[in-house]
């Protein structure tokens, strides 16, 4: 889409989803100055719920063609939903028709659940370095090291897990999609990772992490066509390349559910009212997709 609109400007891309993501594209990248400030600002002295908010309001809803988001409602107490600002500078009330607060939870009772930070067409966890901040005691994930890249490789079996749960989810809440290579975000203060799972195929993929900023102050160009590329999934992913699928190679996950694996296609839910009993196969089945994924991601 973005080759042929380079070669050719006055070229339309043919599917009016399509038309509308790249519109997103070219109108933030046109004006991104204003998100920089935003999220430079937003980078200091913020908790890890502002900056979840900073990050929703000012980048990813603005490159996604479904701009709607709903941020976890764990993560912020009553009365801080209220009051909450932009961190930005700017003091803007970002409540009310802005933002919608929820429960993220997505999940297949008695077996596996989870909250996820932004919920959109896709999954986003943001990986905060502030433990003691507000909401902290509350939110999906929050570690205390000194590398964003630590942040980010220290949840990565609950983020793993997420990633596989909400393909299943979208699998049975948009049945008509074109693929079910279905993406999740993460995030930290300066680093972006996208993982995805097929819950038809059972391929599990993801990146290494991603600068957000070039330097201190500017917005990493190839980042944000990931992201927007991510986000615009829809229009824009074409699902696992040939060359993967004949490989055969997938993450086991089929293979270790067994004859549960139904359930996770059938009773997953958003929100997700948890009843745990199949104990055995909560946490443990999950884990065991880490091991198949770095052969993967070698090919």
């Amino acid at each position: 889409m973005l080759e042929d609109y380079i070669k050719s400007p006055e070229g339309k891309p043919p599917s009016r989803g399509s038309r509308l993501a790249l519109a997103k594209l070219l109108k933030f990248l046109s004006d991104k100055g204003s998100s920089e400030k935003a999220l430079y600002q937003g980078r200091k002295d913020t908790s890890g719920a502002e900056w979840t908010t900073i990050v929703a309001h000012y980048l990813l809803s603005k490159l996604a063609v479904c701009s709607k988001y709903t941020l976890d409602s764990h993560s912020f107490s009553k009365g801080r939903i209220k009051e909450l600002c932009c961190g930005c500078g700017c003091k803007e009330r970002l409540s009310g028709d802005y933002i919608i607060y929820g429960d993220t939870s997505i999940g297949v009772p008695s077996y596996w659940h989870g909250r996820v930070d932004i919920r959109m067409d896709v999954a986003v966890t943001v990986a905060t370095e502030d433990p003691d901040s507000q909401g902290a005691e509350n939110s999906s994930f929050s570690v205390d090291v000194e590398s964003p890249s630590e942040r980010m490789m220290m949840c990565k079996e609950q983020i793993r897990a997420r990633t596989i749960v909400f393909s299943f989810l979208q699998q049975k809440n948009q049945p008509d999609l074109n693929n079910f290579l279905i993406p999740t975000i993460a995030m930290s203060k300066s680093k972006v990772a996208v993982y995805l799972y097929d819950s038809e195929n059972d391929i599990f993929l993801e990146t290494p992490c991603l600068d957000l900023f070039l330097g201190d102050e500017f917005l990493k160009v190839e980042t944000i066509i990931t992201l927007w590329l991510v986000l615009n999934f829809k229009y824009c992913c074409s699902g696992v390349p040939d060359e993967i699928l004949e490989l055969g190679f997938t993450a086991d996950f089929f293979k270790h559910t067994g004859p549960h694996l139904e359930k996770y296609i059938a009773n997953v839910n958003a929100p997700c009212n948890y009843q745990p009993e199949d104990k055995w196969l909560a946490l443990s089945v999950l884990k065991d997709v880490k091991h198949k994924v770095q052969g993967i991601n070698n090919i």
